[in-house]
């Protein structure tokens, strides 16, 4: 007898198939089944659905992947190149112990990348990860070592920044050719090693323009690949890159502390705005990359909210150089990388507003918002001047606007974390406002006026925050029902 509230109809076919669902297929075809049954098909339906998920990852496909068969798949295959490939090494190793003539060893040296190169294939073709990624860091040490050998011949002196810069670009440029996630990885350990070596030694380096390219690569080859920890390095050694060079170029007095803190500003805004993009064409990684852009972002506006929010000397804003922004020597290259980054801004949100994900007073607000700040730095002798008719302190007010923007800013990223679903979000949001409750509490305690304006400011910005978000809404339900 059936303890199941609906009719037993077993002289129906079952359609229902196996599916992903487990024994919502079987119960939905009208069979009365056991509890053996649904254990059976839940453990088939992650059975297949794990196979598919890996094949489709592999050969975009559906089902459980071929097994390796032919030629390649053969055990005795496997042996042989396994044993070309030691032979490789063996060979290396005598030409560096008895022939050292340096042509000899880059041509001993290039055999040994072609052996581990086929190795490399066999193993990847009969799913050996351990001797594939075996024989890809082969590659990439006979290659290394070919450059090595060259460079030494002609005498050209090789110290750690060059040899770690070669083997990123050498490790990035095989990661693209191969397409192998092991071999991006170790080329983001070496951009890491890069960029931690001139913070060590407060130099920078002599090839710092081509970092950026570098990192591109990286980041669109670990986005196409779907490697996680590929793209959190590449994106972490980015962002460190540049707050290393930001602190040696501020050291040396080339830019102010505060362009430097601006710079991170702006540099964030922009990485957010990217992967906001992104998000919006659903690519891999898009709210990973928002995030790290709205760390970095909301950094620097809490500094330069601490910074205006000062009313009597202290550290570390004490030490403060009295030069204007243009009395730097880098001030024309900080303007024009500060106005790039507007720029960019800018046609992000004229992609989104074109693509119905933004509306034009968002895009105006977003772009205003970014030019606000390093204006505030920049023409700040004019802005004290404008202010002081008024009977207006410009700080801490001008600190208490920002801290209100920073504050609405906040609790839209929590109200959309909270509707998303989001957790990342909602640690952000939620880390951002008790840092910013712990800045603005001095300034509010000493003087009770100053709520006043704070909440103005706040009040403001979510109003803003949230006509965007409501006028974007709404244009997502025109797009849908249209």
């Amino acid at each position: 007898m059936s303890y199941f509230d609906h009719t037993s109809n077993d002289n129906t076919p079952f359609a229902g198939g196996f599916s992903h669902g487990g024994a919502t297929s079987l119960l939905e075809s009208g069979d009365s089944i056991g509890k053996f049954d649904v254990a059976k098909n839940k453990a088939y339906s992650s059975y297949s659905h794990g196979f598919s998920t890996k094949h489709m990852r592999e050969k975009g496909g559906q089902g459980p992947p071929d097994k390796p068969r032919g030629f390649l798949a053969s055990p005795i295959t496997f042996f042989a190149a396994f044993s070309l490939w030691v032979a490789a090494l063996v060979a290396v190793y005598m030409a560096f112990e008895k022939y050292p003539d340096p042509l000899a060893r880059i041509l001993i040296l290039s055999a040994g990348g072609w052996a581990s190169l086929l190795f490399s294939y066999v193993s990847k073709y009969q799913r050996r990860d351990f001797f594939r990624d075996l024989s890809l860091s082969t590659i990439l040490g006979t290659l290394m070592g070919a450059v090595i050998v060259a460079l030494t011949s002609y005498n050209t002196p090789i110290n750690f920044a060059a040899f770690t810069g070669g083997f990123a670009f050498i490790a990035t440029l095989l990661a693209v050719i191969l397409k192998e996630r092991y071999l991006l990885t170790i080329a983001n350990m070496a951009t890491l090693s890069w960029t931690a070596y001139s913070l060590q030694y407060l130099q920078t380096q002599e090839y710092y323009w081509a970092f950026p390219a570098l990192l591109v690569v990286q980041i669109a080859l670990a986005i196409e690949l779907r490697a996680k920890i590929p793209l959190a390095l590449a994106s972490l050694s980015g962002l460190f890159w540049l707050v290393t060079n930001l602190i040696i170029l501020t050291l040396a007095v080339k830019i102010s502390l505060l362009m430097a803190i601006c710079a991170v500003f702006v540099v964030g805004l922009t990485y957010s705005r990217f992967g906001k993009s992104m998000q919006d064409n659903q690519i891999f990684s898009g709210l990973f990359q928002t995030n790290i852009g709205w760390v970095f972002a909301i950094t620097g506006a809490l500094l330069l909210q601490d910074y205006w929010l000062m009313t009597a000397p202290r550290l570390p804003w004490s030490n403060l150089s009295a030069l204007s922004v243009f009395e730097y020597p880098l001030s024309a290259q900080w303007i024009a990388f500060v106005l790039i980054c507007f720029g960019i801004i800018g046609l992000m949100s004229l992609f989104r507003l074109r693509a119905n994900r933004q509306t034009l007073l968002g895009g105006i607000g977003i772009v205003g918002f970014s030019t606000v700040l390093p204006l505030s730095i920049i023409f700040k002798p004019q802005i004290l001047q404008m202010v002081a008719p008024l009977n207006i302190a410009a700080t801490p007010a001008i600190g208490l606007c920002i801290g209100g923007a920073v504050t609405g800013l906040a609790l839209g990223m929590l109200a959309n974390g909270l509707r998303r679903g989001k957790p990342s979000m909602i640690l952000l949001a939620l880390i951002t406002l008790s840092i910013e409750a712990i800045i603005v509490m001095d300034s509010v305690y000493a003087e009770p006026d100053n709520l006043m304006l704070f909440g103005f400011s706040v009040l403001v910005m979510s109003l803003t925050a949230g006509l965007y978000a409501h006028n974007g809404q709404m244009r997502d339900l025109e797009t849908s029902h249209a």
